[in-house]
């Protein structure tokens, strides 16, 4: 154990501990041949320290099996599940510690939704530390045992293991929750369902492709140990039981698909939509909102601090009522990309900072249902894989999607463009940023059942006003001076149904016609109507 120490942001620089090197250097070689470590919050482990009940030896040794072994093979991508603290069996007493008393007694929906607004608290960190030591205390430990990975027939947590017959079924299944591997089961081939899962994920493979991994086993838990002889080919890890075959995906790719270790699989028709995040016109992080009341905020919050200084999020809403038709990429020789999109009823979008250059259009998906398919990447790397996987096409290729051409180019370094009609709207959501006035973002809502988003739409981040019925859109847009020579921009936003008269200068107030278009960057938004 070393002493506590700040843990260092993502980079070159180096920290140094009790004689220990903190490396957070990006694809280090060196560090993937160093000493194996598990960090610890300090105020979760004190916690833990005062809740075990046995030697204090005993403790740290199966401490570092329960921490070590949540990762299911040295070395696999870190994997970050929901914490469900709010049905932790110790939270009624540290409720009553943290002097709480009635907090444990809401309704469990209400009680997540607490935990959503204040995730790294130390009471939900305490509650899981608080189960973990009565765990380890409880638990009988067993020695270490060690087996070839094709030899077991099913094993799954708490559970006899089963061993193999020669007439076994050709793909093994690996199941990972928080906790580490939960289940490892023979499977014959399966197709691609549609079932996707949050709180666990999943490798699947054939056995010729596992046939060196040998598994260990203690203390209840299990490990992969990979062959040596392939270090640079991990499993894939999916968030699925039953992955599509990403020979069948029509993507678009950064990376050989060797390099890289997370997919996820989203039925699109289930979602109500999805958060892209760009910056220095690259995607960086991708967030889907599968209801209606969570935020990208875990999503933006895992991006290194200097990302997130930078980034754009760019939200594609999907109402109940429209679907995506087409699903597709725009890219330039030097990685820039734009998301392409043809939805039902909101029509054809491109989202992404704006591409002034030529660019090449790929479509990935146009054959209903189309499930979204991508690789989550590497720390501070952006997203390495974005494609579509469809039942084969039963219809022609779609029409090229035609970008909007504006007027004005206002702001122009590394800005997202955004652009919707005025026409056939019913309501409209309006998203300030932190001061309650300046417009971040629009939702826009359609007569026809569509929706289309302008700017920053932080669903569940920002606050939100809505306008219902509108007749006209009154805007003033204001310029400040930045850093250096840089000319920044807000917007304030108004929708009336009346006749109406505004006391301070510059507004401008229009009838509902015409296309609104919606520049912004980070820090800056810039509006205006085109006719």
């Amino acid at each position: 154990m070393t002493r506590p120490f700040p843990f260092p942001q993502l980079g070159y620089s180096l920290t140094e501990v009790d004689g220990f090197l903190l490396c957070r250097r990006p694809g280090c070689r060196q560090c993937a041949g160093s000493p194996e470590f598990v960090p610890l919050h300090w105020d979760c482990f004190e916690i833990f320290r005062t809740q075990s009940s046995i030697d204090w030896d005993d403790v740290l040794c199966r401490l570092w099996v329960a921490a070590s072994w949540r990762t299911p093979w040295r070395g696999a991508s870190p994997m970050c599940f929901p914490i469900d603290a709010a049905r932790s069996s110790s939270l009624k007493a540290l409720c009553s510690i943290c002097k709480l008393p009635q907090l444990h007694r809401l309704p469990l929906e209400l009680l997540q939704m607490v935990q959503s607004y204040s995730e790294h608290a130390l009471m939900w960190r305490g509650a899981l530390a608080f189960d973990l030591a009565a765990h380890i205390s409880n638990k009988t430990p067993s020695g270490l045992t060690t087996m070839p990975l094709k030899d077991i027939f099913f094993w799954e947590r708490e559970k006899q293991l089963q061993v193999t017959s020669s007439q076994s079924l050709p793909l093994i299944r690996i199941t990972v929750d928080s906790i580490g591997i939960s289940k490892i089961e023979r499977i014959s081939p399966q197709a691609y369902k549609g079932e996707c899962y949050s709180s666990r994920v999943y490798v699947v493979e054939q056995e010729q492709a596992v046939f060196k991994c040998k598994v260990q086993f203690k203390d209840g838990f299990s490990r992969l140990e990979l062959a040596s002889s392939s270090p640079l080919s991990p499993p894939a890890i999916w968030n699925t039981p039953d992955p599509p075959d990403l020979q069948l995906c029509r993507a678009y790719e950064r990376k050989s698909l060797s390099q890289y270790q997370r997919f996820f699989a989203v039925e699109v028709t289930s979602i109500r939509g999805i958060t892209f995040f760009f910056s220095s016109r690259q995607l960086y992080a991708i967030h889907i909102h599968r209801s209606g009341g969570l935020s990208a905020l875990s999503s933006f919050q895992r991006l290194p601090p200097r990302r997130r200084r930078s980034v754009s999020w760019c939200y594609l809403p999907i109402t109940n009522q429209d679907r995506i038709l087409v699903l597709g990429v725009r890219t330039l020789p030097n990685q820039h990309i734009n998301i392409l999109v043809r939805m039902e009823k909101a029509g054809d979008l491109i989202i992404g900072q704006y591409m002034s250059s030529p660019a090449e259009d790929r479509c990935l998906g146009w054959h209903a249902p189309i499930t979204l398919v991508y690789g989550e990447p590497q720390e501070g790397q952006p997203v390495p894989y974005f494609g579509a996987y469809c039942q084969p096409p039963t219809r022609k290729f779609p029409k090229r999607l035609q970008a909007y051409k504006p007027k004005s180019f206002p702001i122009s370094e590394e800005t997202c463009f955004s652009m919707a009609s005025l026409e056939g709207l019913q309501s409209v959501e309006v998203f300030y940023d932190q001061d309650g006035q300046h417009c971040r973002g629009m939702l826009l809502y359609y007569q026809n059942g569509g929706c289309r988003a302008v700017g920053q739409c932080r669903i569940h981040v920002d606050s939100s006003k809505q306008f219902l019925q509108p007749s006209q859109i009154c805007f003033r847009t204001n310029s400040l001076r930045g850093n250096g020579h840089v000319v920044l921009y807000n917007v304030q936003v108004d929708w009336r149904a009346d006749s109406h008269r505004h006391e301070e200068k510059g507004w401008a107030c229009q009838p509902l016609d015409g296309i609104l278009v919606f520049w912004y960057t980070h820090n800056s938004s810039f509006m205006a109507i085109e006719k």
